[in-house]
């Protein structure tokens, strides 16, 4: 594995502690689960869409296959917090908001979507599948990225022009991630 995989996820964290923990008013005893959780869902969300602009002879698929693993990791967390406390933007006492709705059905099917491109980073998975359909499963990574884009935004759009609000000045996860993971997307688009 690449020094680049776990450099990616401390940079993450870093800003993660020091956003919500130490400028933030988030508790230290949320450190270990709420806030590492906000860590390794950045830190899949830009291992995912490197592996979809990096060039380098092996990465695509290193970068693919530990972003898809992060995202399994954040699903985990996720439930251990599901509550109205972690996420009052999404829960509230009667269930999900629409805000919820949104961002829970996003995240679902994004996750779902990715274990095509996940299953075809299999070795010798190429040649298996052929240069056309293994193209086209990995095609549908840009998909997932793009609901991960709404996943994200629904969490956290609300606060996104309030930049009043955001401890140390710093932006909000949702809206840095929501960024990366339109990226690919936007520039596959403007390359036709």
């Amino acid at each position: 594995m690449p020094a680049s995989v776990p450099i990616i996820f401390l940079l993450w964290l870093g800003y993660a502690t020091l956003r919500y923990n130490v400028l933030g008013t988030v508790a230290w005893q949320e450190f270990p689960v709420y806030v590492a959780n906000k860590a390794v869902s950045a830190a899949a969300v830009t291992l995912l869409v490197a592996a979809y602009l990096t060039r380098r002879p092996g990465r695509p698929r290193i970068y693919g296959i530990a972003g898809f693993l992060l995202m399994l990791v954040h699903l985990v967390l996720s439930l251990l917090v599901f509550d109205p406390q972690h996420y009052p933007k999404i829960l509230s006492a009667g269930g999900l908001t629409p805000a919820g709705w949104w961002s829970i059905t996003a995240g679902v099917v994004a996750s779902l979507l990715l274990c095509g491109p996940f299953w075809a980073s299999r070795q010798n998975a190429l040649d298996r599948l052929g240069e056309t359909r293994w193209r086209a499963v990995q095609r549908v990574g840009y998909l997932a990225l793009a609901l991960c884009g709404i996943h994200t935004a629904a969490l956290g759009v609300s606060g996104w022009l309030r930049p009043s609000t955001w401890p140390g000045g710093l932006p909000p996860i949702t809206l840095l991630t929501t960024t990366l993971a339109l990226c690919p997307l936007v520039l596959r688009v403007r390359k036709k």
